[in-house]
């Protein structure tokens, strides 16, 4: 599948294909200024995929800095690459933005989907830290994915929130979305009018319209907390002058709010070795 953006850069042009035959899983992480959490967030998954490929997108802390310290440690399995262009953000930018321009999202994602070179493909964000409990559960789906055709993962995740007092606190919010699907030119994200931020497909339907053809699998712990911070505009990548959050970010918006309010009525989590690693707390 060949994708040539409506700027014409011919250098941002790019061709998904088949990795099937190269057996393993890349982990795609889109960062943007991520200093306190980036080095938490790779480390927490280094031993369960065989590259990861970090995409920065015009970070202006030390975020790239905090990449490169880790491919000192392992310059084989960390790559880091650039996406220099402004994205639109999630809501009216995005349903506005031709889903072939350099400042799509839908572009953009299957822009970094290309990088990666193994057969089954962890979307992961900077913001989500796989806790030490979950690590017989990542094994257990490392094996279960590479032995099973067309297997697509949502996993478990639970969003935990840092306090304006530096406290990671639990907010029990829990949510699944597909995570690891296969690496070929089956899958890919599309722009669907009535959404408001890009979606992966399975040759262009979603998942729940082709459930007989593809085999969705969900795990029964808690695989990985995604990291929200109070002192950040978390919610910057949409629009605010025009829509609503989508359903998921709506309930994080929310859970952030009650955190913020009332932070002692939510436990803190201290005990994590990753969570501690964030350079924040």
């Amino acid at each position: 599948m060949n994708f040539r953006n409506i700027e014409n850069i011919e250098a941002y042009n790019f061709v998904l294909s088949d990795k099937s035959d190269n057996h393993g899983i890349s982990a795609m992480l889109r960062v943007k200024n991520e200093e306190p959490i980036i080095q938490a967030s790779i480390l927490s998954i280094i031993d369960f995929v065989d590259e990861i490929i970090v995409i920065d997108n015009n970070s202006t802390d030390h975020t790239v800095d905090e990449v490169q310290a880790l491919i000192k440690r392992y310059p084989t399995k960390i790559i880091l690459t650039h996406y220099p262009f402004t994205l639109s953000r999630c809501g009216q930018e995005f349903a506005e933005t031709p889903e072939n321009s350099v400042s799509s999202l839908v572009y953009y994602y299957n822009w970094c989907k290309a990088k990666c070179r193994f057969s089954y493909l962890l979307k992961w964000d900077a913001d989500m830290i796989a806790p030490e409990t979950s690590r017989s559960l990542w094994q257990e789906t490392r094996t279960r994915v590479l032995k099973i055709k067309n297997a697509i993962i949502k996993p478990t995740g639970k969003l935990m929130v840092i306090d304006n007092h530096r406290k990671c606190r639990d907010s029990a919010l829990l949510y699944k979305e597909p995570r690891i699907y296969p690496n070929n030119s089956d899958y890919y994200y599309v722009k669907r009018d009535g959404l408001w931020t890009e979606r992966i497909s399975f040759k262009g339907s979603f998942f729940y319209e082709i459930r007989e053809q593809v085999n969705i699998l969900s795990s029964t712990g808690i695989d990985y907390y995604e990291v929200k911070d109070l002192s950040k505009d978390e919610f910057d990548h949409f629009c605010k002058n025009s829509i609503h959050l989508e359903p998921k970010q709506q309930k994080e918006f929310e859970a952030c709010q009650k955190i913020s309010m009332n932070p002692n009525a939510f436990p803190v989590a201290d005990t994590d070795k990753f969570i501690l690693k964030i350079k924040s707390l």
